[in-house]
C-alpha cells in the first residue's frame, strides 16, 4: 500500500514529537551546563564536532540518534 504526502507528513510529525519528548527524558529535563529547565533547546554543540545537524536527527536510527 502506497501511502498519501498527508500519510508520510503525520507519520514525521509524530516521529518527531515521540523522538523530542524521548531526548527530554533521556537528558534529564535540564540543561546539562546550567541546570535550567525553562526555554530548553537541543544540539548546542560546537558545529565542528556535529555528526549533523539536530534536525536531521529527528527520525535518524535511535542509535545514531543518542551518539
Amino acid at each position: 500500500m502506497a501511502y498519501t504526502n498527508e500519510q508520510k507528513k503525520e507519520w514525521a510529525s509524530q516521529k518527531r514529537a515521540t523522538r523530542r519528548q524521548f531526548a527530554y527524558s533521556y537528558l534529564g529535563g535540564k540543561c546539562a551546563v546550567c541546570g535550567l529547565a525553562e526555554d530548553l533547546e537541543f544540539d548546542h554543540i560546537d558545529p565542528a564536532t556535529k555528526i549533523c545537524n539536530i534536525s536531521c536527527l529527528w527520525t535518524a536510527s535511535e542509535e545514531k540518534f543518542i551518539a
